[in-house]
């Protein structure tokens, strides 16, 4: 009996290291019809239409003379050690944002020779061991939107050799895209409609609005107590296509203070902080009914300034009913009066 309990705990311990074995394989597996040694996959001149899978492992992969159109913003996310990648002569027509966004090795980059005409804003941020890029051979069209791209190439000048040439528009064509930055008339943006603080009753929808123009049209983005909202990160969150920040199921925990930035290549504007009013309905009949207590958003922090200059301190408080700010200077209230001291608002002063 003994002998036979034994044996069935080998045998599934055999059936799980072969489990295991076949698991590592298929992780590092070599992409069918591509060839591969050590680190290094080719996968050329085999009418693929998409990136194949390849292993974690991977620091040279060649996948030119393809049919290559789509990318998917994450086929380049589980190779960090990528470190050469060539993606010229097929028919690329666009790129995501986040296609480049975790390839921390990647030295060469070579996407000349496709359809691109258009390289999202931010698109190459992340890379920080980039040496070589190419995009020659596309069909870039040189307005507003590519001016983020001609100031990286031209700070990156001393550790990155690129190439980016023109196509569009015709007077501008075979131009390299590092010499026109001082040939863009772009426009910063600029609000066209700031947001308000409103009036909400907790449980229900909460929209900020916000509207900007410029050239390149803007994007916004909305800051919550100084930081950016991620709508992927909170689902509560969603920025709507006109730019509006709605916030469903508003609860105590969303008070704080709220702005909009509108921001592209040209610049970058932000609004008035705003807040949440919080309101009852039956707030007729009992006005008190309701209560939060005071709650800190922006604190006071040490600033380090030179004799003789200025020096701001922000403070910044919600609840209900709305809170009183007081300062005080060396256990005592700071006198607005005093030379010295300046009180613009209840949420920061100067010393001057």
């Amino acid at each position: 009996m003994g002998l036979l309990t034994m044996s069935n705990h080998l045998m599934v311990a055999l059936i799980a290291f072969v489990m295991m074995v076949d698991l590592v394989n298929a992780e590092t597996r070599c992409p069918a019809r591509c060839l591969c040694f050590r680190s290094t996959v080719r996968c050329m001149f085999l009418q693929l239409d998409q990136v194949p899978a390849v292993p974690a492992n991977t620091t040279i992969l060649y996948l030119y003379k393809n049919r290559i159109k789509d990318i998917d913003k994450h086929t380049f996310h589980d190779l960090p050690k990528l470190e050469q990648l060539y993606l010229h002569f097929n028919q690329i027509d666009h790129l995501d944002p986040e296609t480049f966004s975790n390839v921390p090795s990647l030295e060469r980059l070579f996407l000349h020779n496709n359809k691109l005409q258009r390289i999202p804003s931010g698109a190459f941020h992340n890379m920080e061991s980039l040496k070589r890029l190419r995009l020659d051979s596309n069909a870039l069209i040189c307005d507003c939107q590519i001016l983020w791209l001609a100031k990286m190439l031209n700070e990156k000048q001393g550790t990155t050799q690129a190439a980016a040439i023109c196509q569009s528009p015709d007077q501008l064509n075979g131009r390299s895209v590092t010499s026109l930055i001082e040939e863009f008339n772009c426009k910063k943006p600029v609000l066209t409609e700031e947001p308000t603080d409103v009036e909400i009753t907790f449980g229900g929808t909460v929209y900020f609005t916000c509207k900007a123009e410029g050239d390149p049209e803007p994007d916004i983005v909305w800051l919550y107590n100084n930081n950016e909202i991620s709508p992927d990160d909170d689902p509560k969150y969603q920025v709507l296509q006109d730019g509006t920040l709605m916030i469903e199921n508003a609860s105590d925990s969303d008070m704080g203070s709220y702005e909009c930035m509108a921001k592209s290549p040209a610049g970058e504007v932000k609004s008035r902080s705003v807040h949440m009013k919080p309101i009852l309905a039956n707030s007729h009949s009992n006005h008190n009914s309701t209560k939060v207590k005071p709650k800190f958003v922006v604190t006071p922090e040490d600033v380090d300034v030179q004799d003789g200059s200025s020096a701001r301190l922000d403070c910044e408080v919600t609840g209900l009913p709305r809170p009183v700010i007081t300062w005080t200077f060396n256990d005592g209230p700071v006198d607005r009066q005093r030379t010295g001291m300046s009180l613009p608002t209840d949420v920061f002063f100067f010393l001057f």
